[in-house]
């Protein structure tokens, strides 16, 4: 009877147990699908600090804090392997081969693409990196670009709690920030702002053709700079600071540098270093540009010591390809104690950050009566394809 009883009870609570199961499997609401995130590559920090730096230690760096952030990475060595297919070394842009590849092999849909500017292990740290989101399209187009600038005393605080003590401290910052920014451009693409919260620095000279406002002239092709300065690859990055302001526009398509360079390589210019006025118009016929940037970097200078400020001095012009004429010609120069008023406030620290300043200045004034474009959307999310990108999912 006991036995009975007990056996009773206990199908009792299953049965009101398995009731109360159904019950709330009944009113609970499915759970969102999210779409998976975009696979991506990470190309190798290219150096264009001037000097030595540790490349492979920062690569490794920026793995770890993009991975933080929950980043999908393709492994480097299905990368690599990927890329010596096709002998393809160059890693500091993206053209249409190299796409192509990564897309076929890795099934990746974007590619990473950081560049060092300035690396400096000594007080008070100077750190510069810009990156950029580039799609492995048949026709890759830059997504997402942000870049970092500054030093370890940028933010001093309140007693000095603010100061980075050590050039892993800086770097770190600069990762955590870039890579935060590119999760949530991946999340909701929204413009950038240029420089930070940095004001533009407006050209001292100018000239504008009335038919640079002709929305028509869409897209955009910056080539290196003539550098002029002692300091090495100073052309380089002058064209890489003014991606960021162009695309942050909306008011242009920015062609990707890689594509770019692959004209350049095919049809030997730029051998020298830089693109030079002649050069540059008969490149017009060979870039599906509309309009064709560059200048010349006269001045480029770091800080030196802990007190010192930096300068830079640009000429800028813009060729037109329908008329093959000037459309745009401005001198830039600026110091990084231009816009200080009291207690440091207002100073820029390198001179990465400075050349980003003036070519937002150049940029809002060349541009700023033209219409937006439309919003290009977001970077698409495909699976992986092909014996290459099964590896690269297998290794851990």
């Amino acid at each position: 009877m006991t036995s009975s009883g007990s056996s009773s009870s206990k199908a009792l609570a299953l049965g009101l147990f398995a009731a109360a199961v159904l019950g709330g499997c009944r009113g609970a609401r499915p759970a969102a699908v999210t779409a998976p995130a975009p696979l991506l590559v990470l190309y190798p920090v290219l150096n264009l600090n001037g000097g030595p730096a540790p490349s492979k230690e920062l690569t490794a760096a920026l793995r770890a804090t993009l991975e933080k952030q929950g980043l999908p990475l393709v492994p480097d060595i299905a990368v690599m392997k990927a890329l010596a297919s096709r002998r393809l070394r160059y890693t500091g842009a993206v053209d249409r081969e190299a796409a192509t590849v990564l897309r076929e092999q890795t099934g990746a849909t974007g590619i990473i693409v950081p560049t060092l500017e300035l690396y400096s292990a000594l007080p008070p740290y100077r750190f510069a990196l810009t990156m950029r989101l580039v799609t492995t399209d048949p026709e890759p187009e830059i997504r997402w670009l942000d870049a970092y600038a500054g030093t370890g005393k940028d933010h001093p605080g309140l007693l000095g709690a603010g100061i980075l003590g050590s050039m892993e401290r800086v770097r770190d910052r600069a990762f955590e920030q870039l890579a935060a920014s590119l999760a949530a451009s991946l999340r909701a693409p929204v413009p950038r702002a240029p420089c930070g919260d940095g004001g533009a620095i407006r050209p001292s000279r100018s000239y504008s053709a009335p038919f640079l406002s002709d929305a028509a002239r869409r897209t955009v092709a910056v080539l290196p700079f003539v550098n002029d300065t002692q300091r090495r690859d100073a052309g380089e990055i002058a064209a890489l600071r003014f991606l960021g302001p162009l695309i942050a526009s909306g008011t242009v398509r920015v062609l990707e540098p890689g594509v770019v360079r692959q004209e350049l390589l095919t049809y030997r210019f730029g051998a020298t270093g830089g693109i030079g006025l002649d050069d540059a118009r008969a490149l017009l016929e060979l870039l599906s540009a509309d309009l064709v940037l560059s200048g010349t970097v006269r001045t480029f200078a770091d800080a030196s010591g802990t007190t010192g400020a930096p300068s830079v001095a640009l000429g800028v012009y813009v060729l037109d390809r329908q008329t093959a004429e000037l459309a745009w010609s401005s001198t830039s120069n600026a110091t990084g104690e231009d816009g200080v008023y009291f207690f440091g406030v207002g100073r820029v620290s390198t001179a990465s950050a400075l050349t980003c300043r003036m070519a937002r200045g150049v940029v809002d004034a060349m541009l700023g009566d033209r219409p937006k474009l439309p919003d290009s959307g977001p970077l698409p999310a495909k699976p992986a394809r092909g014996t290459m990108a099964r590896a690269a999912n297998e290794i851990p």
